[in-house]
């Protein structure tokens, strides 16, 4: 992963949330996925139990986390994948949970991961900076202002995977082929000897070479 500082005027932003802030948070958007009438399966032939599954599991992207927000069964979605008009919804819920998962790929591996550094389990502090750069100072202790250190991550083997998933022909791996042929064996009919001779005098006519050549094979 590549580490980028943040610029010494960015430094000064909030504290990353406490696990009981972003507990709170997930619930609340879990809460939203639940209750939305607004979902892209509301006018699919499915159950409103069902529809409540596949919209959690398009937000997801997990089968086990789906059931356990929309509280469905354990084992209710492989028997609703017996049937047709399920496994169609399902797969469009795949799809969008996929494309969600390859959107946030994309946001780690160009505009990177913010996250606070720490030295022996202490935040790193740096003085907090104005928007011309000089360091802020308290107004009763006059003493510099110090906010913790943020960088910003990169992953170079996340921007290659999407480079290659999205442009194959230029990034993808490339592979030579290469055949061998013995003497005895025929190419077209043709000896290996007589392919090589047909193409040397065919050169030699192309460049007005009066001279021959001969070639033994192996």
């Amino acid at each position: 992963m590549k580490k980028r500082p943040l610029p010494a005027a960015v430094n000064g932003g909030h504290l990353p949330r406490s696990k009981g802030q972003q507990r709170s948070a997930a619930s609340a958007s879990e809460q939203a996925v639940r209750h939305d009438d607004e979902s892209p399966f509301a006018q699919m032939d499915l159950t409103p139990t069902q529809r409540r599954f596949l919209s959690t599991f398009s937000v997801v992207g997990r089968i086990d986390r789906a059931t356990e927000i929309s509280q469905v069964g354990k084992w209710s979605h492989q028997g609703w994948m017996k049937r047709p008009n399920y496994r169609e919804a399902y797969q469009r819920a795949r799809r969008m949970a996929g494309d969600a998962i390859e959107s946030e790929a994309i946001r780690r591996a160009v505009e990177g991961v913010r996250r606070m550094r720490f030295y022996q389990r202490r935040p790193i502090m740096v003085p907090q900076l104005d928007e011309v750069g000089r360091p802020v100072r308290d107004e009763e202790t006059d003493e510099v202002v110090m906010t913790p250190y943020f960088e910003f991550e990169y992953s170079d083997t996340l921007l290659i995977t999407l480079l290659k998933g999205l442009f194959p022909r230029r990034y993808g791996a490339r592979s030579e082929v290469k055949m061998s042929v013995r003497s005895g064996q025929r190419v077209a009919g043709k000896t290996p000897q007589q392919c090589i001779e047909e193409t040397l005098e065919r050169l030699q006519q192309l460049a007005g070479v009066g001279s021959t050549a001969s070639v033994s094979s192996d």
